[in-house]
C-alpha cells in the first residue's frame, strides 16, 4: 500500500483474522505509518491519542472535536496514521459486564469512528473470514465470558454481538459510514508475504509467527482463559464501584492470576443446518466484496 494518498488507515479486524498478530509483530515496526493502534499485550501503556480515540469510540467518553484535533495534530507530524482496534466491531450483549467491549453496539462504535475522522482522507481495511470457521472461532474466544447460557443459533442469527458475521449487514453499515473508503481482504490470505507488502508496505519476507495455540478435536476446542482471583470476585459483585476497582487491579497486574481451561463443544451439524441460510449469504457477500476489491 502507498499510504501517501491517505491521512489515516483504519484497520478494524474482523476479530479472528490475526489482528493481534499484526498489532504485535508488524504494525509497530512499519516506518511508513505513525502507528496509533493497540500495543500488545493490552496491559502495555498505550499511545495517549489512541486512548482518547478509543475512549470516545468504544465508550462515548470525551469530546469529538478534541479527539479530531489530536488526530490531526498527529497527522501533521508527517506520516499517515495507522489505527488498529478490532473491538470497534465487537457488538453488545445483554448482561455483559460493565466496561467490557460487549456493552456497546458495534454499529454505534463504527458511527463514532467515522465522526472522529471526519474531514480526513481515510481508508478502512477489513479482513473477512470464511463464515463457518470465523463464527465458531469467535464463539470460542467469547466463551469464557458468555458460557453456554446462550443458544448459538440465536446468537448468530439475531444478536448484535454476532452481527459482524452477517456480512451483508456488515457491508451495509460500513458502507453507510465510509463509502468507497473501504478495502476488503480475507484471512488467511491477508497474512501472506505478498499481502503484507501490498497492504501495509512491509519488507518482503517479513516473518510473522503462528500464534494459534488452541487444541482442537472433532468434538471440542480447548480454550484457555487468563483469569485471576480479583477478576472472579468482580464478576460476583453487583456493586459497580467495587466491580470497577477489582477489574482495574486485575488489569494493572495486582492479582493472583492463573489460566483456566474451558472446553467448548464443536457445533453440531444440526446447528450448522439452522444457520445454512446465513452461511450462504455471508460467504456469497464475502466473495463479492473480495472480487470488488481486487478489481478496484
Amino acid at each position: 500500500m502507498d499510504p501517501n494518498g491517505f491521512d489515516a488507515v483504519l484497520h478494524v479486524g474482523l476479530p479472528k483474522t490475526a489482528t493481534t498478530t499484526l498489532q504485535k509483530h508488524l504494525f509497530p515496526s512499519l516506518d511508513n505509518f505513525n502507528f496509533l493502534g493497540v500495543r500488545q499485550p493490552r496491559t502495555l501503556e498505550q499511545n495517549e491519542v489512541f486512548v482518547l480515540l478509543r475512549q470516545y469510540v468504544l465508550r462515548g467518553k470525551g469530546d469529538v472535536e478534541h479527539v479530531r484535533h489530536q488526530l490531526k495534530a498527529e497527522r501533521a507530524k508527517g506520516l499517515p496514521l495507522l489505527v488498529s482496534e478490532e473491538e470497534v466491531l465487537i457488538g453488545s450483549l445483554d448482561g455483559a459486564e460493565p466496561e467490557t467491549a460487549m456493552t456497546m453496539s458495534w454499529g454505534c462504535k463504527v458511527s463514532r469512528l467515522a465522526e472522529a475522522f471526519e474531514g480526513m482522507n481515510v481508508q478502512v481495511v477489513v479482513a473477512l473470514r470464511d463464515f463457518r470457521q470465523g463464527a465458531f472461532s469467535y464463539y470460542t474466544e467469547l466463551y469464557p465470558s458468555i458460557g453456554d447460557s446462550f443458544d448459538p443459533v440465536e446468537l448468530v442469527r439475531n444478536s448484535d454481538l454476532f452481527g459482524i458475521w452477517r456480512f451483508e449487514e456488515l457491508e451495509a453499515v460500513l458502507t453507510a459510514h465510509f463509502g468507497k473508503a473501504l478495502r476488503w481482504t480475507c484471512f488467511p490470505a491477508c497474512m501472506s508475504p505478498e499481502a503484507l507488502v501490498e497492504l501495509w508496505g512491509a519488507e518482503w519476507g517479513t516473518p510473522l509467527p503462528n500464534t494459534n495455540t488452541k487444541r482442537k478435536s472433532p468434538h471440542h476446542v480447548v480454550q484457555f482463559e487468563s483469569t485471576g482471583l480479583l477478576l472472579e470476585l468482580s464478576r460476583k459483585t453487583d456493586v459497580f464501584c467495587v466491580k470497577k476497582g477489582l477489574r482495574w487491579l486485575h488489569e494493572v497486574g495486582l492479582d493472583w492470576k492463573w489460566r483456566r481451561k474451558q472446553i467448548v463443544k464443536q457445533w453440531s451439524e444440526e446447528i450448522w443446518g439452522e444457520l445454512a441460510d446465513v452461511e450462504k449469504q455471508s460467504n456469497s457477500t464475502m466473495a463479492k466484496l473480495l472480487e470488488t476489491s481486487s478489481t478496484s
